[in-house]
């Protein structure tokens, strides 16, 4: 029974907690979210990725993908646009 109704307490606790808190720290807890948490989530989950033949070729194909776009778009660019 405890352990259904403990969930609803905690968020309220959350919440309570978060209205102390200024608005003017969302700003840096974004920042530390973007900077920190995500990298290092980011670098946790690819520690435990298995690399094989079908993930490399997936990043390869990417790139080239990538490349040839950009290479073609410079190229339509340069040629009907007259960029240099």
């Amino acid at each position: 029974m405890i352990a259904q109704i403990m969930p609803v307490f905690l968020f309220v606790a959350l919440g309570y907690g978060f209205k102390v808190f200024k608005k003017d720290i969302s700003e840096s807890l974004i920042d530390f979210v973007i900077y920190f948490s995500l990298p290092a989530l980011a670098l946790v989950q690819i520690r435990k990725l298995d690399f094989n033949d079908a993930v490399i070729d997936v990043i390869v194909i990417s790139y080239l993908a990538m490349f040839c776009s950009a290479l073609l778009s410079y190229l339509i660019g340069s040629k009907f646009l007259k960029l240099e």
